[in-house]
């Protein structure tokens, strides 16, 4: 992907939105925790997470970046 206007780093610390979140493994791998399940993802993969349940980015290789989408 190139030119993109929002790029973060999934922030690791464990949280819940009021808004859908789309999280996307853009390079490596990583898992998500989402409430008290674990997603390995690669790259291209995504998960759409939503209201209300608690997430965070658990592990994640060196090649990793991850990009992050909330929307209503």
């Amino acid at each position: 992907m190139q030119n993109l206007d929002r790029y973060t780093l999934c922030d690791a610390n464990r949280h819940c939105n009021a808004c859908y979140e789309l999280h996307i493994c853009l390079k490596g791998t990583c898992v998500m925790g989402i409430d008290e399940k674990s997603y390995f993802l690669m790259e291209r993969d995504a998960v759409l997470i939503a209201p209300g349940k608690y997430h965070c980015l658990k592990e994640e290789n060196e090649k990793h970046a991850h990009f992050v989408i909330p929307f209503v």
